[in-house]
């Protein structure tokens, strides 16, 4: 079984540098580096970068999508050649 090691290590930047990690931990890392709504990092003990309420707001989840259609056996009736896109086979009838 393969286990994952972890490291540290400083890094420093020579200017601008883009993080992100998803809706959910893109706030979380903004405002552990003091990004975000005064009141809560002060809360935390941590040091006020930028005072911005709506870090961390207005997270939206998509409901899952997909598609699914039930063909019954005796209504099935496969493909009499097969089709065509602009002259190349097509994957679908």
């Amino acid at each position: 079984m393969a286990s994952a090691s972890r490291f540290a290590a400083a890094l420093k930047a020579g200017g601008e540098v883009v993080l992100a990690a998803g809706a959910v931990h893109s706030p979380q890392l903004l405002k552990l580096s003091g990004i975000g709504p005064r009141e809560e990092l002060e809360r935390h003990g941590i040091d006020v970068v930028a005072d911005l309420p709506a870090v961390g707001e207005n997270l939206q989840v998509a409901p899952p999508a997909g598609f699914l259609k039930t063909v019954r056996q005796d209504r099935y009736r496969p493909c009499p050649r097969p089709p065509t896109l602009l002259g190349k086979p097509a994957s679908a009838c």
